[in-house]
């Protein structure tokens, strides 16, 4: 069962996530008079911003993002687990309509699922909703509603999470986040009896 915690469709200032810009990097930002949440990133970059929750129960947390058309060497995604900068669980879509899953240790990076492509999932310039589903124990990863990998046994603590967009080689790429929201996972009582 799931009970909505955050809600956020970026409509109104301030957004539950950060705005900032590093020149040569990336630019975010919301843009609240059309209802989005932006991201610049530079070629062979990555940026992502955390959502302001300190809560690390069960939860599900789910996302509308749009790889732009014109920079379709973008991706979108979202963090899980995060706990530091060098470790944290990250599944992107890029504008290609394929996906990665990966994780970072302490600094090592592991690629629990290699770009693969899904039927679907949109490529640059139509949405996907993208979900990351964490009981406490496993992790889920979903794509528009189908379960694209699963990670049984969770190899990091329960952290932060939050949104992310990047850039291969190509040059600088566009994104846009639709909305976002925050669930609790809640046992079903009527299953409990």
């Amino acid at each position: 069962v799931y009970e909505l915690r955050i809600s956020d469709d970026f409509s109104q200032a301030p957004s539950l996530l950060a705005e900032g810009d590093r020149p040569g990097e990336w630019r975010i930002e919301q843009v609240p008079t059309a209802a989005t949440y932006r991201m610049e990133v530079w070629p062979n970059r990555i940026a992502w911003s955390l959502l302001k929750s300190t809560e690390s129960g069960p939860h599900r947390l789910q996302a509308s993002g749009t790889v732009a058309s014109h920079t379709p060497g973008g991706f979108i995604g979202l963090v899980g687990r995060y706990q530091e900068d060098d470790s944290f669980y990250l599944f992107v879509v890029d504008g290609q309509g394929q996906y990665q899953i990966m994780l970072q240790k302490d600094g090592e990076v592991s690629v629990l699922k290699p770009w693969a492509e899904a039927a679907y999932l949109n490529s640059a310039g139509t949405a996907n909703i993208l979900a990351l589903e964490d009981d406490g124990e496993s992790l889920r990863f979903y794509g528009n509603n189908m379960l694209l990998f699963e990670e049984a046994t969770a190899q990091l603590m329960p952290g932060t999470i939050g949104l992310v967009g990047g850039a291969q080689e190509q040059g600088v790429a566009e994104m846009r986040f639709d909305w976002i929201q925050l669930y609790d996972l809640v046992p079903n009582a009527a299953a409990l009896r």
